[in-house]
């Protein structure tokens, strides 16, 4: 059995673990996607902790090979960001860039990313709104990363139906560093 996040104490943070599968990601298929990132909540300053999120996207996406913009965008690996999870915020900003921003041609995926119940403004209805009419109405797939999420309880049901609703079915969850990459790489590939 691998160890995970919640028990053993060695294994190192979360997103320790989630910088470095960036870094994979960055390493693996720079040359093929094209990257950019989202954070949420919004980072720095007395904000760490809230529910803000900031206008459109850290690292826009650009073309290929630009994926060294994604890490230098996002807290280094011995950072522990920490704090609420306004997913509502952090997606709304995500999908309007996309249908606002973006004009490389392709296909459009979110990779979500989330540790914790949504805790800000916007319902779990109005988030399943924003999936959804991404996915029907501007061809934006959603896949859904959970990091360490229990598999019973209303969160991972929550997850799950936002994958399904944003046409790719199943939530990604993992609970230690290898199924983290393993993850990501599913989706990559």
């Amino acid at each position: 059995m691998a160890n995970n996040w919640s028990t053993c104490s060695s294994c190192g943070k979360k997103w320790t673990s989630l910088y470095n599968v960036v870094q994979y990601v960055v390493d693996n298929y720079d040359d093929t996607l094209n990257l950019g990132a989202k954070l949420y909540p919004k980072v720095g300053g007395s904000f760490l902790r809230g529910c803000d999120v900031t206008n459109g996207v850290e690292v826009p996406i650009t073309t290929t090979g630009d994926g060294a913009a994604v890490l230098a965008g996002i807290p280094g690996a011995n950072n522990s960001p920490s704090g609420n999870t306004p997913l509502y915020g952090g997606l709304n900003e995500a999908f309007s860039y996309f249908t606002n921003n973006f004009t490389i041609a392709g296909s459009k995926a979110v990779i979500l990313v989330a540790d914790g119940d949504h805790n800000c403004s916007g319902s779990n209805q109005d988030i399943l709104n924003l999936v959804t009419n991404a996915y029907n109405n501007d061809q934006i797939s959603t896949y859904v990363v959970g990091v360490d999420i229990p598999t019973s309880g209303s969160l991972f049901n929550q997850l799950n139906t936002l994958a399904a609703a944003g046409g790719t079915s199943v939530l990604y969850n993992s609970n230690d560093n290898q199924s983290l990459e393993d993850a990501m790489q599913t989706i990559a590939d």
